[in-house]
């Protein structure tokens, strides 16, 4: 299996449990601005902030990632790929392309990214966006996120998940 087919298998895994986690989220635990949910074969944490939704996840199998769900679900359209920007305390990243799906009848982009490494490496107080075109289409200022944080990583590391 060549790294495309492996990339296309993660955020195939990854959507799948995103899409669990969301059906499940009535039972998930709130901390501060996050729900988690942690299951014996994944762990998530989600939030909503400005209409848009940000959904934290690793896998047993390995499988990791975040997926944005726009406000503006007219910005994007399912199994297509776009160039974000993720910016982190203020710093832009270099440009990534990212792929998106669709699941719940939510349009979503996946951000293939060990989501645990960064729960683990940003303290309570930092802030994180998402730029598509030069538009922010999540923002969220990370305050009453160090409890879901914490819990993300610790379920995390228990499924065998390297930072």
């Amino acid at each position: 299996m060549n790294r495309f087919d492996m990339q296309r298998l993660s955020i195939a895994v990854v959507t799948s449990c995103a899409a669990a986690a969301l059906a499940a989220s009535a039972n998930a635990e709130t901390m501060g601005k996050w729900s988690y949910d942690a299951k014996g074969s994944y762990c998530s944490i989600g939030t909503n902030q400005g209409g848009a939704k940000l959904i934290m996840m690793t896998t047993k199998s390995g499988a990791s990632g975040m997926m944005v769900v726009p406000a503006d679900q007219n910005s994007i359209a399912a199994n297509s790929q776009y160039k974000i920007v993720m910016a982190i305390a203020g710093t832009d990243l270099p440009e990534k392309s990212v792929d998106s799906g669709e699941f719940g009848g939510a349009k979503v982009l996946h951000i293939p990214i060990k989501a645990a490494r960064i729960a683990n490496d940003m303290p309570d107080g930092l802030t994180f966006g998402v730029k598509m075109n030069d538009k922010v289409i999540f923002y969220m200022n990370q305050t009453e996120s160090h409890d879901a944080f914490a819990a993300f990583v610790a379920c995390s590391k228990s499924l065998g998940v390297q930072l």
